[in-house]
């Protein structure tokens, strides 16, 4: 298939992780993330049913410039490029915040993951009584040198253990990420989607303070 050489900003603290975590893996790096993408904007695209406004937008994309980021160049394959912009477009999403959402939860610690996907600390062996008899949910572990690459399978499948047991419906790309998960860092720039009472300034924003 063809490529073409992609420059994406990424936050500084993502980019060496991800390429340790490749070279720990033996991975071609950039094969790898053409594969990721292909598999997750289509899971994007049913788990973002909303689109941006153009003033959420403006706010993510001014929240993603507020960190400090890297310029990584990856060979991508053309369809995905085009994939990634047809979404973008369609949905007025930032393509630098999906991709430094996406980067972000591949390194991500089991603890970072609870706290940035709302899920608590037993979900990983919640998920392996679930499954363990279940050849198919874990075909790596029988086929390791036929891998099926779907990295986010696990956690999509914590996420929705959990939303049948509570109220919640939220996904891995709907999350809201706000100001304050994290001490040091705003990741309110690596939003794919942004009700308008999360955006400073915003009528619905200065109306949702004034309810509290």
């Amino acid at each position: 298939m063809d490529v073409k050489k992609v420059a994406i900003k990424i936050w500084q603290p993502i980019v060496k992780k991800l390429n340790d975590k490749m070279e720990q893996g033996c991975l071609r790096r950039d094969a790898y993330i053409n594969k990721i993408l292909a598999i997750e904007l289509e899971m994007m695209d049913q788990e973002i049913m909303q689109l941006n406004s153009e003033e959420a937008r403006e706010f993510i994309a001014a929240s993603l410039n507020g960190i400090p980021r890297q310029v990584v160049t990856f060979s991508l394959r053309v369809d995905v490029i085009d994939r990634l912009d047809e979404i973008c477009n369609r949905k007025n999403m930032v393509r630098d915040a999906i991709l430094n959402r996406i980067f972000l939860i591949l390194i991500l610690k089991p603890e970072h993951i609870e706290r940035l996907l709302g899920l608590d600390a037993g979900w990983q062996g919640r998920i392996w009584n679930k499954h363990a008899g279940d050849f198919g949910f874990f075909p790596n572990i029988y086929f390791p040198l036929e891998p099926d690459i779907d990295p986010f399978r696990v956690i999509r499948e914590g996420i929705r253990l959990r939303n049948e047991d509570t109220d919640d419906t939220s996904n891995i790309y709907s999350t809201i990420w706000a100001e304050g998960i994290f001490k040091n860092v705003d990741l309110t720039g690596m939003n794919c989607y942004l009700p308008n009472h999360y955006v400073k300034d915003s009528s619905e924003y200065l109306e949702f303070i004034e309810g509290l």
